[in-house]
């Protein structure tokens, strides 16, 4: 399957605006500007970095790395967009996206699906992946701009006009927090891409509603000032610095807080990350990228020592095909700390590359062709509570990572 022209310039110019801020940070200069959409960044000249396609025919043009690069990125976006197609053609009429089966609705007849009952959850995770490409909610030329514009007006008929939040009234305590945390980072993200002016007030109340939610201990769980458990603190710290990167308001307190409840749960000097505090369990690989990517949204430097002895761990480890939201988080960490030209981050993608594409399914069938199951996955429930839908997107999120990558984790050293 083939991208039409719009869209694979449009990919190539996310993957330039992330270029730029991750130069950015490197040099100590000026930020991206924050008050244009990174959809509509001009494009600008980043010599040794970017990958840039040619001006000419590029049958003709000679073999360099960078052409060697764009092709494994051809491949990569093909697979993205037939999982993209499948994230599609399963939204539910309503604009929503399930988990479990949706009867009746085009959620519905899927193998494998989760238990997990959260409508809002299960739809701030399915937009991610489309905002990631490079599509917007508010372009009528967009491809899926239909897809997305009943994704978010699903996740704005669910949001508390007076509290921000973002879930359903009835929905299970346990869902809750992380149902929050998944759309609140969507709307963040889909007003960093797109500057929609009528996301603006929401994408900042769930924000603050995050920083309300804080427990006393600086971490996020099941309800509002529980003990935190690391897992729950990723989407709430990504969300907030999605919102922070576009210059939208963080309470001056959240930060600090949320440092103090990761110094309680670290070991070996923060380079490992136990999921609570008691640490029953133990350190976790899961926890730790977990960790380690909200020490970095904080402002941890990428060369701080703990840091590097996260890449070290991950790149001996590997991928593990039994924990994809695992593997999500430490993808995102790799390529924050070592992409795009490092060998730990090269040999990581490489294995994950290859155990995605070799996993997707091809077979003839709409409700298989272009998602990914993992039945294995057992840990956090993934295979049980989020099923077909919640690997699918991640995988999805995956392999865009290395094309397009959230601002979210790029603070200016100079704040």
């Amino acid at each position: 399957m083939r991208y039409s022209s719009q869209i694979w310039q449009r990919s190539n110019l996310l993957l330039l605006a992330t270029v730029i801020v991750l130069l950015a940070i490197l040099a100590v200069v000026t930020p991206v500007d924050a008050d244009r959409p990174l959809v509509e960044k001009e494009r600008e000249s980043v010599s040794g970095q970017q990958f840039v396609p040619s001006e000419g025919n590029e049958e003709s043009a000679k073999p360099t790395p960078r052409l060697a690069l764009k092709e494994v990125q051809k491949e990569q976006r093909n697979h993205v967009g037939e999982s993209l197609k499948w994230l599609a053609e399963h939204q539910n009429r309503d604009g929503s996206w399930s988990f479990f089966h949706s009867d009746g609705d085009n959620c519905d007849d899927f193998p494998n699906p989760g238990k997990n009952p959260s409508r809002v959850g299960a739809t701030g995770l399915a937009l991610i992946p489309f905002f990631n490409d490079g599509e917007s909610h508010n372009r009528d030329n967009d491809r899926f701009q239909e897809t997305l514009a009943k994704g978010i007006q699903f996740l704005l008929k669910h949001r508390n006009k007076k509290t921000g939040r973002i879930y359903e009234k009835k929905a299970p305590l346990e869902y809750q927090a992380l149902s929050h945390g998944m759309a609140a980072y969507t709307l963040t993200l889909a007003y960093a891409w797109t500057r929609d002016p009528k996301l603006k007030k929401p994408a900042q109340m769930a924000m603050d509603y995050i920083a309300k939610t804080q427990g006393k201990d600086g971490g996020w769980r099941f309800q509002p000032q529980d003990p935190g458990d690391t897992s729950l603190l990723g989407w709430q710290i990504a969300s907030l610095a999605n919102g922070k990167a576009v210059r939208l308001k963080v309470p001056r307190n959240v930060y600090p807080r949320a440092m103090r409840f990761l110094d309680r749960v670290q070991e070996e000097d923060g380079a490992k990350y136990r999921a609570r505090e008691d640490g029953e369990q133990g350190t976790t690989p899961l926890a730790t990228s977990i960790g380690l990517m909200g020490r970095i949204a904080m402002g941890w430097p990428r060369d701080h020592q703990a840091v590097k002895a996260g890449v070290a761990h991950f790149a001996e480890a590997g991928p593990d095909a039994n924990n994809i939201y695992q593997d999500y988080q430490a993808t995102a960490f790799m390529f924050l700390v070592d992409g795009p030209r490092g060998k730990q981050w090269s040999s990581w993608n490489m294995k994950m590359r290859e155990l995605l594409l070799e996993s997707q399914s091809e077979e003839d069938d709409k409700h298989l062709s272009g998602s990914w199951f993992f039945p294995d996955d057992k840990l956090g429930g993934g295979a049980d509570e989020g099923g077909r839908l919640y690997h699918t997107a991640l995988a999805t999120m995956i392999l865009q990572m290395h094309y397009t990558f959230s601002m979210s984790y790029y603070p200016s050293q100079n704040e």
